[in-house]
């Protein structure tokens, strides 16, 4: 008879365990994903780019954003992310084959994480794999059409490549990085906590060290400058050189760091959580990592230098999340991981199995083993509000509040048959532009991606937009619209009920279309 513990033997030497695990972890996010909805605006505009690139274009320009920075001089951020969606988008159901991309490589991310963990030899694998792909906060971000999953893969095998002191590796991930994600700088904060952790340890001498390899001989000094090698490589070999370098500045000080919020308004991802929201966001993290932390006062020299560098790295990102919650896509990984490094280090591998052997004399009889196992499982995985099917569930009908994926369809294509072509459309909000770009190119719009950019090219021109916008007030509204922006048609979603207002009762505007999403109105001569 095979037993349980040689079954799970021969799927990790046949690395059949791989294969299985992302046959369920796809499934898993199938079902998250399955709804006729796009999770976030920007899933549309990442369509788009990934369709023109299948066609051999190259934007170097962005004039469908012409009153932003990135009219004259556009940087695709994303550019190998879009190059990965290729192969999704060219049977003619981008959208779709975007949402399928999303789930292949969210996919990937986990079996990535569950190789990492057991590459690095941390405490159990699957389970807290598992505990991950039951993060609803964190599924959820994973299940945007966005650079997340792709760009978090290459953090992990960096996180790798740290830990066993291999440059060349670092130095593929700082290139590659830089060509997929405009986050790239995340593998340089980890390698400063690692470096700066590493050297503080050394000369306290209260930790112990862990070599996996003969790497281990290689001086930080010497990752740093392969990762700057790769770095400085990605940014310059770039198809986007040297007009990137601008752009960093936008996307990564002032969008990411500074945030304007009190200057622009942004979207809300780039708002900080609060400390319910906070417990709410991280519920399995906080159950591992807390107590590793509690053992950790208790028992610091059981710690290894590598549960160090993960605890810092994790609480960096525990801050990055709390400025802004989009970072739950970092923090949620990294206290996993720090907390099965910290388990590793305080339990032994064999120490839990130990201690339940110890405990069969509790019960009679086998059968009272699997009832309490069974019963746990069940208060684990479904019964508790945190458990794995709950999470599971919250991220699907999260999720299923996104965009749908024919928003703006019925408008743009009216647009497309009734306006000149490359005349400019003034929309009501920033983030309807990446419907209205991808069902339409053959009109030019205000601004998109993120109104930092239009505040950017001027600040003047961006308060009396949002101000007329939200509130439907300027001195000449319709002058503004027609000479200032040069736009004869204006599409007014239908929540902008102020804007909507202080168009419709002007004389020199009429409604041309309507439907259950937006009005369209022309300015022309005065109507009587």
């Amino acid at each position: 008879m095979i037993t349980l513990r040689a079954f799970g033997t021969y799927l990790e030497r046949s690395r059949l365990d791989y294969v299985l695990f992302f046959v369920f972890v796809f499934a898993v996010l199938t079902y998250i994903q399955y709804s006729p909805v796009i999770g976030d605006p920007d899933g549309f505009y990442h369509a788009k780019m990934a369709e023109f690139l299948a066609k051999g274009q190259i934007v170097h320009e962005m004039p469908w954003l012409q009153f932003t920075t990135l009219a004259a001089s556009f940087t695709d951020h994303h550019f190998l992310y879009h190059v990965l969606l290729i192969p999704f988008v060219i049977f003619g159901k981008p959208l779709l084959g975007v949402k399928l991309a999303t789930v292949f490589f969210s996919s990937a991310f986990f079996v990535v994480f569950y190789a990492l963990l057991k590459r690095l030899h941390l405490a159990a694998p699957l389970t807290y794999t598992l505990l991950l792909l039951g993060t609803s906060s964190f599924v959820f971000r994973l299940s945007l059409v966005k650079a997340n999953s792709v760009s978090l893969i290459v953090l992990m095998v960096g996180i790798f490549a740290l830990f066993e002191r291999r440059p060349m590796l670092l130095a593929l991930c700082g290139a590659v990085y830089v060509w997929l994600y405009g986050g790239w700088p995340v593998i340089w904060v980890a390698a400063a906590v690692f470096c700066i952790t590493d050297a503080v340890i050394s000369r306290s001498g209260v930790s112990r060290s862990v070599r996996s390899r003969p790497h281990g001989a290689r001086s930080w000094w010497a990752l740093l400058a392969a990762l700057g090698g790769g770095t400085v490589l990605g940014i310059v070999l770039n198809p986007y050189w040297p007009s990137n370098l601008a752009f960093y500045w936008q996307q990564i000080w002032q969008i990411a760091i500074l945030n304007k919020g009190a200057e622009v308004v942004v979207g809300g991802e780039w708002s900080s959580l609060s400390p319910k929201e906070f417990g709410a966001f991280f519920p399995y993290q906080l159950l591992a990592f807390l107590p590793a932390c509690a053992m950790l006062v208790v028992r610091p020299s059981q710690a290894t230098r590598r549960s160090w560098q993960l605890f810092f790295l994790a609480v960096v990102a525990a801050l990055f999340a709390v400025k802004s919650r989009r970072y739950v896509e970092l923090a949620a990984p990294l206290l996993l991981l720090s907390a099965s490094s910290f388990w590793r280090d305080m339990f032994p591998a064999g120490t839990l199995v130990e201690w339940w052997t110890r405990g069969k004399i509790i019960f009679a009889r086998g059968a009272d083993q699997l009832i309490l196992a069974l019963v746990a499982m069940l208060l684990t995985f479904i019964v508790l509000p945190m458990g794995f099917a709950q999470q599971i569930i919250m991220a699907h009908e999260e999720l299923s509040h996104g965009v749908r994926l024919t928003r703006y369809a019925g408008a743009s294509a009216w647009l497309r048959g009734n306006t000149p072509e490359g005349s400019i459309v003034f929309h009501s909000d920033w983030d309807d532009w990446p419907m209205l770009f991808f069902f339409n190119d053959h009109n030019r719009y205000l601004v998109g991606l993120d109104p930092t950019f239009m505040y950017n090219y001027s600040p003047s021109l961006y308060h009396r937009w949002a101000t007329l916008t939200r509130d439907g007030t300027d001195d000449d509204p319709i002058g503004f619209i027609s000479k200032e922006l040069g736009s004869q048609y204006v599409v007014i979603e239908k929540d902008h009920t102020a804007l909507q207002k202080t168009v419709s009762t002007n004389v020199y505007t009429h409604l041309e279309y309507e439907d259950s999403e937006v009005w369209i109105y022309k300015i022309g001569t005065e109507t009587t």
